[in-house]
């Protein structure tokens, strides 16, 4: 897997999404089929995130 590629996938009600070697695994709808385009990257996976 190459680590600069985000993969987002589907399977039943459950959705994985792998970056740079981190695999989330979340629930979503029943209904979802796939997806089938990205809306929205805004590039800030990996970075640190400041509490202000």
């Amino acid at each position: 897997m190459n680590s600069y590629t985000a993969y987002l996938s589907s399977k039943n009600e459950y959705t994985t999404f792998s970056f740079n070697g981190t695999t989330l695994t979340f629930l979503t709808s029943k209904n979802l089929e796939r997806y089938t385009k990205v809306k929205m990257w805004d590039n800030g996976y990996g970075k640190k995130q400041v509490k202000t």
